[in-house]
C-alpha cells in the first residue's frame, strides 16, 4: 500500500505545482500580449483621426451634393456661417447637410489648437507630394484639414498611421505634412477633384 501511495504521488500535479504553472503562464502571457497585440494608441492620436476621418467623409458629401469645396474653421475668430459650411445651414445650392453634427472648435483639438478646414491644398503647405519626393504636386483646390499646436512627436504618430511606405521626409510628403510654424501646424490631405 505503501507503494501504491508514493508511486500516485509521483503522476500528475499537485495543486501547488499547478497554480505555480498557472501563474507562470498568465506572467508570460501579460508580457507577450501587448507586443503581440499591439500597445494601445495614444488617445490624442484617436481623436485626430477620429476628427480627420468624420470630416473627410463629410466634406466628400458636401462636395457630391453641391459640387463645390466647403470651409469649416474652429476658431474663436470665424463665427459668420462662411466659416461653418459643413454644419450650419448655407445658401450653396445642392447643400443637403448638416454634414458634420456641430461646428467643429478648438476643443475639437486635443491640443485645444484651431482647426481649419479649407479648400486650398496650397493654404499653409504649399501642396502635397501624396507619393514622396518624385511624385506629382497636389495644388490648388481641394480640401485639408490643419491643426495648430501639435506636437512633432504627435503629427509623426498621425504620419505613421496615414502615411504608410510614403518614401522621403515624412514632414514634407506624404498625406501627412508638418511644420513648426503655429506651435507645430500639422496639415493632412483630405480629397482633391
Amino acid at each position: 500500500m505503501e507503494d501504491h501511495v508514493q508511486h500516485r504521488s509521483t503522476r500528475g500535479f499537485s495543486l501547488v505545482g499547478a497554480t505555480i504553472a498557472v501563474t507562470v503562464i498568465s506572467l508570460l502571457a501579460g508580457l507577450v500580449a501587448p507586443a503581440v497585440i499591439g500597445e494601445e494608441r495614444d488617445p490624442k492620436l484617436v481623436r485626430i483621426l477620429d476628427l480627420t476621418s468624420r470630416v473627410e467623409q463629410a466634406v466628400r458629401r458636401h462636395h457630391a451634393d453641391t459640387g463645390s469645396w466647403a470651409t469649416e474653421y474652429g476658431t474663436a475668430d470665424h463665427l459668420r456661417p462662411r466659416y461653418h459650411e459643413l454644419s450650419r445651414q448655407s445658401e450653396t445650392p445642392g447643400w443637403s447637410g448638416p454634414y458634420l453634427e456641430g461646428s467643429i472648435s478648438q476643443a475639437d483639438s486635443p491640443f485645444a489648437g484651431e482647426i481649419y478646414v479649407a479648400e486650398s491644398l496650397d493654404w499653409g503647405t504649399g501642396g502635397y507630394r501624396l507619393k514622396g519626393p518624385d511624385g506629382p504636386h497636389s495644388r490648388g483646390v481641394g480640401q485639408q484639414i490643419i491643426f495648430d499646436g501639435v506636437p512633432c512627436q504627435m503629427a509623426e504618430a498621425v504620419d505613421a498611421e496615414l502615411d504608410k511606405d510614403i518614401p522621403g521626409d515624412w514632414t514634407r510628403y506624404g498625406r501627412v505634412l508638418w511644420s513648426q510654424s503655429s506651435g507645430g501646424r500639422l496639415c493632412i490631405f483630405l480629397m482633391q477633384p
